[in-house]
């Protein structure tokens, strides 16, 4: 892609004709929540869901928007919130409803908070 742009160049480092190589950053979406791809499912029909560990260590099923995938994780838009306790293990076992015992794991962004949950 081939852009133009103007911008300061107080020290005249760049001259007339020349080229350089920039990386742009389109955009920072602050409020953004970003989920392990394991934690997130889809049904038949397209809808994403995933299962929380709520209010009295409860299974809860939300549906969620899904933005877009960066590397192996979803940016969430909708239906997940900061602090949410996204089961991302035994995903196979378990139902809405359920009682579980919580067992962290490590999360690698501050906004991203995930669990694996065994039923009890």
């Amino acid at each position: 892609m081939t852009l133009r742009a103007i911008f300061p160049n107080p020290s005249d480092l760049l001259l007339p004709g020349m080229f350089v190589r920039a990386t742009i950053q389109e955009g920072v979406r602050e409020s953004a929540i970003r989920a392990p791809q394991q934690g997130i499912t889809h049904a038949p029909d397209g809808t994403a869901t995933a299962l929380i560990g709520g209010a009295n260590d409860q299974v809860e099923k939300r549906t969620v928007e899904l933005d877009r995938a960066i590397g192996d994780e979803w940016i969430v838009t909708r239906g997940l919130e900061p602090g949410d306790r996204l089961i991302v293990a035994g995903l196979q076992r378990v139902k809405p409803g359920m009682e579980v015992a919580v067992t962290n794991t490590t999360a690698s962004s501050p906004t991203r908070v995930t669990v694996a949950l065994a039923a009890h």
